[in-house]
C-alpha cells in the first residue's frame, strides 16, 4: 500500500513539471514556425526583381543638366 501511495505522490508532483515542459515545447514549435515564415518572407523580398526604369538625360559638357522619366 505504501508503494502505491508513493507512486501516486510521485506522479502528482511530476504532473506540473510535465505540463510546463509540454507548454514550453508548444511555444518553441510556434516560435520556430514563425521564424520559418519570416525567413520565407525575407527571401521573397530579397529575390524580388525591381522594375526597371527609363530616363532621358540631357548632358552639357559631360554634366547632367536635365532629366525626365519615360
Amino acid at each position: 500500500m505504501r508503494e502505491k501511495i508513493q507512486g501516486i505522490s510521485a506522479a502528482t508532483t511530476k504532473l506540473p513539471l510535465l505540463q510546463s515542459e509540454q507548454s514550453f515545447c508548444k511555444r518553441l514549435a510556434d516560435e520556430a514556425q514563425q521564424i520559418r515564415t519570416d525567413l520565407r518572407d525575407v527571401e521573397r523580398l530579397t529575390t524580388r526583381r525591381e522594375q526597371s526604369i527609363s530616363m532621358d538625360l540631357r548632358l552639357e559638357n559631360g554634366e547632367i543638366v536635365a532629366s525626365r522619366m519615360l
